[in-house]
């Protein structure tokens, strides 16, 4: 690729961040100047208990999109497909790559950034909560609080991994995912450390 298609594809980007971001900010200005028929107040009025909540939620939606194996199908509808031959085994591997430019590729990084998307659902997140309090749309309580449970089962779950991996001299073994200290499975064994409940022997 010349520098010249570098160039071009770097400003197609830009065009299409700034017709992202100009959305963005439509979408609050339309709620903003629709403030008499929306009581957008109510929102000023989140209770901490609340935030958390929603907070949680827009964390696990977020990662949903981002991360999740369920959703890689979407991720992958934004994603180039390129066919290469194993010229040895003669069997075909597809790759994928990000588009080179246009829509295609500002959704893929979207979807690959956890930053970016996480505003997208905080403001669906707020959206479903508004609908909740003025019982708009009720079963957007049971939304939100699937989510909120999810994400916070998920980062109880990346705590106690995190606090049980080992670390410099450390005595636990785990696998990158912490499978056998939550899992109920044997640890593998290591000189000098009990097998069942990790701990050092002499």
């Amino acid at each position: 690729m010349n520098n010249l298609e570098l160039k071009e594809t770097r400003y197609n980007q830009y065009f299409w961040n700034i017709i992202i971001s100009i959305i963005f900010v439509g979408i609050l200005f339309y709620v903003v100047s629709m403030s008499e028929v929306f009581d957008v107040r109510a929102l000023a009025q989140i209770s901490p208990f609340h935030f958390i909540i929603i907070a949680l939620a827009t964390f696990r939606l977020t990662r949903l999109l981002v991360a999740d194996h369920i959703t890689e199908w979407l991720r992958d509808l934004c994603m180039e497909k390129v066919f290469v031959k194993d010229p040895l085994t003669g069997a075909t591997y597809m790759r994928c790559e990000k588009p080179i430019k246009g829509i295609r590729l500002i959704v893929s990084n979207l979807l690959g950034c956890p930053w970016c998307m996480g505003i997208w659902m905080a403001l669906i997140s707020l959206a479903l909560y508004y609908s909740a309090i003025m019982e708009i749309f009720s079963l957007a309580w049971v939304i939100l609080l699937i989510f909120a449970v999810a994400g916070a089962a998920e980062i109880i779950y990346a705590s106690i991994v995190a606090l049980m991996a080992p670390h410099e001299g450390g005595s636990y073994l785990v696998d990158q995912r912490g499978v056998n200290i939550l899992s109920g499975q044997r640890r593998e064994s290591a000189p000098n450390v009990c097998a069942d409940c990790g701990v050092e022997t002499k």
